[in-house]
């Protein structure tokens, strides 16, 4: 016969806290990322203003919501099959649908965190009369909140800045929040941009020198040569004429003067050209996992290769989509919406149909 050893241990409690001391309200920017502690969400407005950056963000976000989904029931019960029929029925029927939901969600790839709340509607009327239905959602701009966390970094509440300035403590229930890639059992998470950051900074830098350089040496500087014993009245005709050769298209001058054009080597504007592209290889990979799916692709082999940049990239949505259907479908979404409505009932899955 087994025999057990007593536990002295308690294995419900959490014994490592993450902070070093017990906090209350946290402000986002206080949450690991340095780069928000400085700039705060601006940084990442601004930076998404950039096309390159934009494209990249746009292109994960439709890759991951691009594969269909399903809803499994949890067994072949009648009540299991009742609660599917039900949590189906919201998902169809709700605002938007599960494509809006999810690419809301999917803004914490720029910010890291994504807020969503949700709206619910209890029902009179057939069908599911006397039940708290899904309306909708509404998405919240994370820079307006604060998080109320333990040492842990476990979630109690949202503070909400309001226009008024008072803080409003809300509830953690009410709300859908998805923290991308989290540092630490941060709230916050980790926005894909803060990798980006220093590619872009330097690319802006470049932009505005090679904007520069374009108002210096795009049009050629003109020489006119002449010959000494030249009167200056006639020097000076010629230097007007040069100068209003930009706005026209011919002058005419007398035998004795040249007229030559100053170029400059492409060389130069070229460097910046190999400068862009170097940031935006960066910036995709810091975003994307790899390069050829936003470049052309001009290097030999590069059908090849973007083969198997393809792959990469399939895999990090394949994981994000995990990601999200465990987190914010199946914790945030059904099993709340299924406890509101059937207590401990059998809760369907939401599943990805990925080839």
């Amino acid at each position: 016969m087994l025999r057990f050893r007593k536990r002295k241990l308690s294995l419900e409690r959490e014994y490592a806290p993450v902070e070093i001391e017990t906090f209350g309200v946290r402000a986002t920017t206080d949450l690991d990322d340095d780069l928000l502690a400085k700039h705060g969400y601006a940084i990442y407005d601004r930076m998404l203003t950039d096309a390159h950056v934009k494209a990249c963000f746009n292109l994960k976000r439709w890759g991951v919501l691009s594969a269909p989904w399903r809803l499994e029931p949890a067994n072949d019960t009648p009540e299991a099959l009742r609660v599917h029929a039900f949590v189906l029925y919201n998902l169809q029927t709700m605002q938007g649908g599960v494509f809006s939901v999810l690419w809301r969600t999917l803004d914490a790839l720029a910010k890291g965190v994504a807020i969503l709340e949700k709206l619910y509607t209890y029902r009179t009327e057939p069908p599911y009369a006397e039940h708290w239905t899904l309306r909708g959602f509404k998405a919240k701009n994370p820079a307006l909140f604060e998080f109320e966390v333990d040492a842990f970094r476990n979630l109690k509440a949202l503070t909400l800045h309001a226009p008024s300035g008072e803080p409003r403590r809300l509830p953690r229930e009410k709300f859908i929040v998805y923290a991308y890639q989290p540092r630490y059992e941060s709230p916050a998470g980790e926005s894909d941009l803060r990798a980006a950051y220093r590619a872009w900074r330097s690319k802006e830098r470049i932009l505005q020198l090679w904007d520069l350089f374009l108002a210096k040496y795009a049009s050629p500087t003109l020489i006119g040569i002449y010959k000494r014993g030249l009167p200056p009245a006639q020097q000076e005709e010629l230097l007007r004429a040069l100068d209003k050769v930009q706005q026209e298209t011919a002058i005419i001058v007398p035998e004795e003067v040249k007229v030559d054009a100053l170029e400059f080597k492409q060389s130069g504007a070229e460097s910046f050209a190999q400068a862009i592209s170097h940031h935006n290889a960066e910036i995709a990979k810091s975003i994307l996992g790899e390069t050829l799916t936003t470049d052309e692709g001009q290097r030999v082999g590069s059908l090849a290769l973007g083969q198997v940049h393809l792959k990469v990239l399939q895999t990090q949505l394949r994981s994000l989509r995990a990601d999200l259907a465990e987190r914010v479908m199946q914790d945030q979404l059904i099993r709340p919406l299924v406890q509101l409505n059937f207590g401990d009932a059998p809760e369907p899955k939401f599943v990805w149909e990925e080839d």
